[in-house]
């Protein structure tokens, strides 16, 4: 199923960060929806070059 699909059906994700050096983990729920093409755009140009180009090579 495409991410988006399950977005849809199931607007619920969660981030977990990692700290090894720590030995620490947090893990933050949320509810999640789709960003507009227009924040979407801003938020890749607000990125370093290098950013961007990964973003763009799909990596």
């Amino acid at each position: 199923m495409p991410p988006l699909r399950q977005s849809a059906d199931r607007p619920r994700a969660a981030l977990t960060f990692y700290w090894p050096f720590q030995r620490r983990q947090v893990r933050v729920p949320g509810t999640v929806e789709p960003a507009s093409a227009e924040q979407s755009a801003a938020d890749l140009l607000a990125r370093s070059p290098s950013a961007r180009a990964e973003v763009l090579l799909g990596r």
